[in-house]
């Protein structure tokens, strides 16, 4: 990752302190764990009889002791693994949208955000396992039913939206993901937007059937009085 620390190793920053907090060594494992803004959002998530091993280690064992812990949380249809994945995805993403755009996301919107995108991973996941079909790769996804799975966020502070979503297959297998700036939107319109978006790249690709869905949703966008500039046309 490209850290300000990894920034002044390769002389295209002069500054290796974190621009978050304003500590002096912002390396990955600050980044990722131990900055306050990383606290925030790991201290709800992670049990709190759990968050001294937790915060402490070094980046391979911090790593390591997450990534191969594949228990399933309670009442979840996701594992602490693929939770902590995307947790710490959106932590580094909340940051580059921080320095690039001074945007900042919620704690509670990353989190939220994180364990709606590990549920649907978990849940195409175990369609897959439990399905006796398997995927022809030689078939054309043209001709088959595709998954869009879509969020949008507006950040409380800026009132500024993104949207962001992935597309699968019918057997749960990974197409394609995308994510955008939106701009000065309401969450409702975020969310339509990110279907929109959905829709506009999976016509791009050929699947004709996201037509009829699509023009649903500039209708709806319409009705909330949103500009479509005519992506329908």
């Amino acid at each position: 990752l490209l850290t300000n620390v990894e920034r002044t190793r390769r002389g295209i920053s002069h500054s290796s302190s974190c621009p978050i907090c304003g500590y002096e060594t912002e390396d990955i494992l600050y980044v990722l764990r131990d900055c306050s803004a990383a606290k925030e959002v790991w201290a709800p998530v992670v049990p709190f009889d759990q968050q001294y091993r937790f915060f402490s280690g070094t980046l391979h064992e911090w790593l390591n002791d997450n990534l191969c812990s594949h228990f399933r949380l309670v009442g979840r249809w996701t594992t602490w693994s693929c939770l902590f994945r995307l947790v710490a995805w959106r932590i580094w993403k909340n940051r580059n949208i921080f320095v690039f755009q001074n945007i900042s996301w919620p704690p509670t919107e990353i989190i939220k955000i994180s364990f709606g995108w590990a549920q649907q991973y978990g849940i195409s996941h175990m369609r897959f396992q439990q399905n006796d079909h398997i995927s022809d790769p030689s078939a054309s996804l043209m001709d088959s039913r595709v998954h869009l799975f879509t969020d949008g966020a507006v950040a409380r502070d800026s009132e500024k939206a993104s949207v962001g979503g992935v597309l699968r297959d019918q057997f749960g297998n990974w197409i394609l993901e995308f994510n955008r700036f939106l701009g000065s939107y309401t969450r409702f319109e975020a969310k339509l937007w990110g279907i929109l978006d959905g829709m506009l790249l999976l016509l791009s690709k050929g699947f004709k059937r996201g037509i009829t869905v699509l023009r649903r949703v500039q209708r709806l966008l319409e009705s909330e009085g949103a500009v479509v500039d005519s992506v329908c046309s």
